[in-house]
């Protein structure tokens, strides 16, 4: 997570709530490519207090949303599970969708994101992650993102995200993200061809 002011400690769990602003570009690069169209249901597998999965569910989504230690104010129910350690829900498509943990140096994003494309083999779906906007500058993560067979798009936010569950002031944290997208359904990647590969929404 960018960081705007004096250091700021990690919030337990790096609790920072995704507002309704920071989903709409997912949403609109999404619509036109048919992203969500022929996943079942959706899941948000670090939910927190549901926020992401509030917003995915009130377009008209099916959504599972889950967190390794759910808040205990919930705008969307939230039930407790490890990502990590999930095959998640069963059936031939998968589609997740979440702002994960970064940990240092990215390091439990980077976990989400193994385990996310892992869970993707054997069947039809996506993964989107919101990550900071630097997250594919490391040539060590070519691999996973630009050079990854199943990598569609960064989408990178127009405003600088505000955590829904912190105080907006001149000292709040915030920074650029994008959505980091891969699919691996042949119908949305030829969808996705024809649209630029980063944009911002």
């Amino acid at each position: 997570m960018s960081l705007r002011g004096p250091k700021h400690a990690r919030l337990p769990r790096e609790r920072y709530f995704t507002p309704e602003a920071g989903v709409e570009p997912l949403l609109s690069y999404a619509r036109p490519i048919g992203l969500f169209h022929d996943i079942g249901e959706v899941w948000e597998c670090a939910a927190g207090a549901g926020h992401i999965a509030k917003v995915l569910a009130d377009r008209g989504l099916r959504v599972l949303a889950t967190d390794i230690e759910p808040a205990e104010e919930q705008v969307h129910a939230v039930v407790p599970l490890d990502f990590l350690k999930s095959s998640g829900p069963s059936g031939y498509t998968l589609g997740i969708v979440t702002n994960p943990p970064y940990g240092r140096q990215n390091r439990e994003a980077l976990a989400f994101l193994r385990h996310s494309l892992s869970l993707l083999k054997g069947r039809l779906g996506c993964v989107a992650l919101l990550l900071p906007f630097e997250f594919d500058s490391r040539a060590s993560r070519h691999d996973l993102t630009w050079g990854h067979p199943w990598f569609l798009a960064k989408v990178t936010c127009a405003t600088r995200l505000v955590w829904a569950n912190l105080p907006k002031t001149e000292n709040t944290p915030m920074g650029t993200h994008s959505w980091f997208v891969w699919s691996n359904q042949l119908d949305v990647v030829t969808a996705a061809g024809r649209v630029p590969r980063h944009q911002v929404l």
